[in-house]
Order: C-alpha cells, then sequence, then structure tokens
C-alpha cells in the first residue's frame, strides 16, 4: 500500500483550517483503504478535528508552530526527516503552501495567497508604504520557496498563468475550495427582517479581507439615519480589525452596528 503525507503544518487561522479538516476527513472516511495517510497538521487544525469529532491517533503527527516560522523551522524540518524515513511517502500534498520543508518525494501543494497570484494596483493602495515593502519582500520569499514543488494547486483559474510566468511550473492545475458538508444540510427556515438586516461576515482576520471598510459604511448609514444594519463579525476580540475599530473616538457611537461573535468552528 503506497503513503501519501498530508501537510496542514502552515495552517494556523481562517479557511485553511476548514479545508484542511474537510480533506482530512474525506481522505480518512473514503481512502483509507486503499492508501495509508500520514498527516502532519498544525495544533489548530487538530483543535478543530477535535470539536467536530474526527479523531485520529494513527500516523497522526501535531506540530506545535508553523514551519513558516523562521526560528522553528529547523526543528520542523528534523521532526519531517524522521517522519519520512518511517514513512517513505511516495507523495506529500502541502494544503496550503509554502511548505518551507525539503521533501524527497513528489511534491503538490496548494496556494492560496491572492498576494502572490492578482495582487492588483487598488489593493497595493490600501497598504501603507512600510507595508508595501514588507508584502513584495514576503511574496519573493514565498515564491522562491514554491519552486521547489513538482506541481501546485490553486483554487482559480485566475491565478494559473500569473503563477506559470513567475514560477516556470507547468503542472498547475484549479481545482475549486471544499466545503464543509454542515453547509450542505438545510435544516431551518429562514425567516427575513427587512427592518432588521444583519450582514454576516465569515473572515478571520486578514488584511486583504479589507473589514476595516465597514468602519466608512456605518458612517454613511448614521448620516443616512440608518439604523435596522449590524454587521456580524467572527473575529478573536484582540484581532487588529476589532481594535482598529474600539480605537476611533465615535466607538460608543458605532459599536451598536457591529457583533462579534469570536472565531466559529467550521
Amino acid at each position: 500500500m503506497k503513503t501519501i503525507l498530508i501537510n496542514s503544518t502552515t495552517c494556523i487561522k481562517g479557511g485553511g483550517i476548514q479545508v484542511s479538516s474537510n480533506l482530512i476527513e474525506g481522505f480518512n472516511k473514503y481512502y483509507s483503504s486503499q492508501f495509508k495517510f500520514v498527516y502532519c497538521v498544525s495544533s489548530e487544525v487538530n483543535s478543530n478535528l477535535k470539536t467536530n469529532d474526527i479523531l485520529l491517533k494513527k500516523n497522526y503527527y501535531v506540530f506545535e508552530d508553523s514551519p513558516s516560522k523562521i526560528l522553528y523551522r529547523p526543528k520542523a524540518q528534523r521532526i519531517f526527516n524522521n517522519i519520512l524515513k518511517k514513512h517513505n511517502p511516495v507523495l506529500c500534498y502541502t494544503i496550503f503552501g509554502p511548505s518551507y520543508i525539503k521533501f524527497n518525494c513528489y511534491c503538490i501543494t496548494g496556494v492560496a495567497d491572492p498576494w502572490l497570484t492578482h495582487g492588483n494596483k487598488f489593493s497595493w493602495t490600501l497598504l501603507t508604504n512600510f507595508e508595501k515593502i514588507k508584502r513584495r519582500l514576503l511574496t519573493i520569499y514565498k515564491l522562491m520557496y514554491l519552486e521547489d514543488n513538482d506541481e501546485l494547486w490553486i483554487e482559480n483559474e485566475i491565478a494559473k498563468p500569473v503563477l506559470e510566468k513567475k514560477l516556470g511550473i507547468k503542472k498547475i492545475s484549479a481545482i475549486p475550495n471544499s466545503v464543509n458538508s454542515k453547509y450542505l444540510i438545510n435544516d431551518h427556515q429562514f425567516n427575513f427582517d427587512e427592518n432588521n438586516l444583519r450582514v454576516f461576515m465569515l473572515s478571520s482576520d486578514y488584511s486583504h479581507k479589507n473589514l476595516n471598510i465597514i468602519y466608512p459604511i456605518i458612517k454613511e448609514m448614521i448620516r443616512n439615519n440608518i439604523s435596522k444594519i449590524k454587521f456580524v463579525l467572527t473575529l478573536p476580540e484582540k484581532s487588529s480589525t476589532i481594535s482598529y475599530f474600539k480605537n476611533k473616538s465615535d466607538w460608543p457611537l458605532i459599536s451598536k452596528y457591529i457583533e462579534n461573535l469570536g472565531p466559529l468552528d467550521v
């Protein structure tokens, strides 16, 4: 039986955790009789799997930190070297990369960083000069590590020609994102109340989500006497976006338009 290593050690927040959990659940449920799977996951993915009662005990390794962090990377590489030596996989699939790890087998890596694939002129205007420099250096750094792959998987066709040009990798496949099966179950009735509209913003605290734009929208709503709309967020209370709102001088006024549920298990 051939061994496949599934690597989600770089998935530490946002959609990466949800996609990792979905894929691991699917691999374990539908393909475990055909292949031997070895799972290397971040502590965040591990917590999400436990929350959703997906308990894996065999060939399952939890990493205390992400290999994307330079100081932890040598330790992560040593752990991976031992895992590779023990299980000798024919394929390593990194769910979202770069992996920042050297593997001695065929490597497929998923890419979902919009700055690597289709950052445009407008998106760059949202950054300060320091953030632009930091982002450009980080983009070069990530692309350098992505070069060391046999194949890349992306989420849409828009990204394909960009990565082909930047990396010279011809084996690039567009595969749509995965959806948790719980979202496909329609077991409740949705009642729309036009007098009390709640806008659900399911997102982690990523700058490219541009959640800060909620503030000028609320200001415009107040100027036009619109009071029956509330933005529902799913962010950590100490996130930069929540801090941005709370640091505004008119926070007591705008707070009634924002409801934060905190991070959700998905």
